[in-house]
């Protein structure tokens, strides 16, 4: 199955793989991602956009610095990811290491923009809202959050304001 979202893909593949195992579907399901932006017209577009970085192209370490003052976006690359998820009752049956749980899921569309997220937060705000509660969480059982941190400067702060709207408690 493909899932052509756009920055989401990867992610929404996963959520579709973890209702698929938790409605009795499957008991395992191969997910994962891939992105091959490192071409003459991907890398023409976003530099149009003004969202790679262009004064520490010297110093790759500083190229990408998401919720940094001084970003400037993020750097192009390739990449792929893939994991199994399977039922958990099936993965103890056959012995299996289980190195993490999946307990919820939540994603929305603000459909605003083909390559901006709403400025508001409201979407951002309600997937993780929506996630905390398909896993019958509090926002206080939250440890670790995984930001795209793309280090643009629209996205950089709808991520932190969503965060902050969703941990309401923690501030």
């Amino acid at each position: 199955m493909c899932f052509p979202n756009g920055c989401t893909s990867s992610t929404d593949a996963l959520g579709y793989a973890f209702n698929t195992i938790r409605h009795g579907q499957e008991d395992w399901f191969v997910s994962g991602g891939v992105e091959s932006c490192v071409t003459p017209a991907m890398m023409q577009g976003f530099e149009r956009m003004k969202v790679n970085p262009i004064n520490y192209n010297d110093d790759p370490s500083r190229g990408s610095r998401p919720f940094n003052r001084d970003r400037e976006g993020f750097v192009l690359a390739e990449g792929c990811w893939m994991i199994i998820l399977e039922e958990l009752e099936h993965a103890k049956k056959r012995g299996a290491n289980i190195v993490a749980e999946l307990v919820g899921y939540g994603t929305t569309c603000d459909a605003y923009h083909r390559v901006a997220i709403m400025p508001d937060g409201k979407q951002s705000t309600r997937a993780l809202r929506l996630a905390l509660k398909d896993a019958r969480t509090n926002e206080d059982e939250v440890d670790y959050i995984n930001f795209p941190g793309t280090s643009t400067l629209l996205n950089d702060k709808v991520e932190t304001m969503a965060v902050k709207n969703t941990l309401t408690e923690r501030q």
